[in-house]
């Protein structure tokens, strides 16, 4: 046997060139065939919680006209702040059981002592700064992730309770405490699981990966300003199954002088947002099968050439007692270490997930079918026939 993984060492080195190439190849197709699996398999979780949400409704949203001039007038004059405090209120009376909201439109600044990693920090940033969702505590159920905040989730006296994106582990550790540029204290209750998406029509037309997301609770109380309240207020989607709640905030905003409301219905922007993803998963799926039809042939013609080429030596060892399933062998464990390369180059990429292990169950059934004509070959031909080989 050692043998064996000798003469297979020597044979990779002797033709390093083909199979750095194959490697690298195999290594894109499954890299593609990975992040196919997992937008698939993401997609039909996306998928459900969308059918679930407007199943039975439709899912609005305010959207602010009013003009540049009188919205800086209304957030910067004191006299409007206890009419926008009203509005507020209001929206909570009204809604309460069907309002749900996912703000991102603001950054969590961290104590200048601290400093993320590359794969954390917001894309813009220094390493201070992190992508920031503040949500309601129905947000969680609405998108089927098992995640809580804790008791009185929405009221703390000292450090604010937050959930990770999954990226965060490699920084903290559940239970953890951390401060934000102002000092405040934050810890760190939970994790979420790798690729957690939620939809946000308003933003993006995309899934949005939470990976690097830093959720905390929504948090009104009575030291908040004029642009707090507008900014949660602006966030608020409603789930029902007409406009009238909407429309009756609206005439509530007018009544009080505020802003200038109107609403949108974003239920059909929800089905374009699975109508494009799927889309996207085509056209990487025709990529990934491409990539993986250059490389099995190549894979496929390499194995034939080193057949042909060792065929003599082949021959002298079976004539010294070796079987075919040896020289088998040897061209087998060549494809297994390529594959073994891809999968490990992936995994440090990708991680442990299911579309992972869809992954190495697709390169077992890969590997199968690029041995099956070189084993043909090998089994029909006897040892007669390569020497004979060998020789032309």
């Amino acid at each position: 046997m050692i043998r064996q993984f000798r003469f297979i060492i020597e044979d990779i080195v002797n033709n390093k060139a083909e199979f750095i190439i194959n490697t690298i190849q195999l290594m894109v197709g499954l890299f593609i065939f990975c992040y196919v699996t997992g937008t698939l398999l993401d997609l039909n979780i996306i998928k459900n919680k969308i059918n679930n949400i407007t199943e039975n409704t439709g899912v609005y949203m305010l959207w602010d006209n009013t003009p540049p001039k009188e919205f800086d007038d209304i957030i910067n004059s004191e006299d409007k702040l206890p009419l926008i405090k009203q509005l507020y209120e209001y929206i909570e009376d009204v809604a309460s059981d069907s309002m749900y909201i996912a703000d991102s439109s603001r950054n969590f600044y961290f104590d200048d002592n601290f400093r993320l990693p590359k794969g954390v920090r917001s894309d813009k940033d220094n390493g201070h700064q992190a992508d920031m969702l503040l949500v309601t505590p129905n947000f969680f159920s609405l998108f089927d992730i098992q995640k809580f905040f804790g008791e009185n989730e929405t009221e703390y006296d000292e450090a604010v309770p937050t959930i990770m994106g999954s990226k965060f582990r490699k920084v903290f550790d559940v239970g953890d405490i951390y401060y934000d540029s102002d000092g405040k204290e934050y810890i760190v209750k939970d994790f979420l699981d790798s690729n957690t998406y939620y939809v946000a029509p308003d933003e993006s037309k995309d899934l949005i990966n939470l990976d690097k997301f830093i959720l905390m609770p929504i948090s009104i109380d009575d030291d908040s300003d004029a642009i707090d309240y507008t900014a949660t207020i602006s966030e608020c989607n409603f789930m029902a199954d007409s406009d009238n709640i909407i429309n009756a905030i609206i005439d509530k905003s007018n009544e009080l002088g505020l802003y200038d409301f109107s609403s949108r219905n974003f239920t059909e922007q929800l089905d374009i947002i699975v109508t494009d993803t799927k889309d996207e998963i085509f056209v990487n799926a025709t990529f990934m099968f491409i990539i993986l039809i250059f490389a099995c042939i190549g894979i496929i013609a390499n194995a034939i050439q080193f057949i042909s080429n060792y065929s003599r030596e082949f021959a002298i060892h079976m004539l010294c007692g070796a079987r075919s399933r040896d020289i088998i062998f040897r061209v087998f464990f060549q494809i297994i270490i390529m594959m073994l390369i891809s999968l490990f180059a992936v995994c440090i990429v990708e991680g442990l997930s299911m579309a992972y292990l869809l992954t190495i169950v697709f390169a077992v059934m890969l590997s199968v079918v690029i041995l099956i004509y070189p084993f043909h070959i090998i089994k029909r031909n006897s040892t007669n026939m390569l020497i004979k080989r060998g020789v032309d």
